[in-house]
């Protein structure tokens, strides 16, 4: 719970396709915000769109079958935003309007020594990971890690995050 009335604006940056029942979450939101308020938020495209976000759970299928988890594309999680109609249908009945999505393409870097943390800790492959025994995370880290060949380069892990940009305003 927010004090009605006491924000100017939100801004969330790949936080806001976490909630659990974003409609609800966005109705507190719409009453935590003046009349004037403005939300931003920073939004992960389709998956079709990421195919960066995709290579360990497809590299590490083969190895796991089906004890990798199946995604629910509209479930909370990073691609729970990435259909635009979908934002529309959240926002609105949570009292925003002048919903506005604007696509964005944007570098991104890590260093190559933080990949295989990366691919083992988020996604389906890092809900199982710790699961499986010493001799199958070994193959599976040795498949994803080839997966990522070509993000690879002079030890730097580079790829492009297809994200949504959505803005919106109260309605009075």
């Amino acid at each position: 719970p927010f004090e009605p009335a006491s924000f100017d604006a939100l801004f969330s940056r790949f936080g806001v396709m976490f909630f659990d029942d974003p409609v609800q979450a966005f109705a507190n939101l719409r009453r935590a915000v003046s009349d004037e308020a403005r939300l931003c938020a920073l939004v992960w495209r389709p998956p079709q769109d990421n195919a960066f976000m995709l290579v360990a759970e497809q590299a590490a299928a083969p190895l796991l079958g089906p004890r990798l988890p199946v995604r629910d594309w509209s479930a909370p999680g990073p691609f729970a935003f990435a259909d635009a109609q979908r934002v529309r249908d959240i926002l609105a009945p949570a009292g925003w309007c002048e919903v506005k999505l604007d696509a964005v393409d944007t570098p991104c870097a890590f260093d190559e020594r933080e990949l295989v943390d990366y691919f083992t800790q988020i996604g389906p492959l890092g809900r199982v990971f710790e699961s499986l025994d010493g001799e199958l995370q070994r193959r599976v880290i040795e498949a994803v890690r080839a997966a990522f060949g070509d993000y690879v380069h002079d030890g730097v892990v580079r790829f492009d995050a297809a994200c949504w940009i959505v803005t919106a305003r109260t309605r009075s």
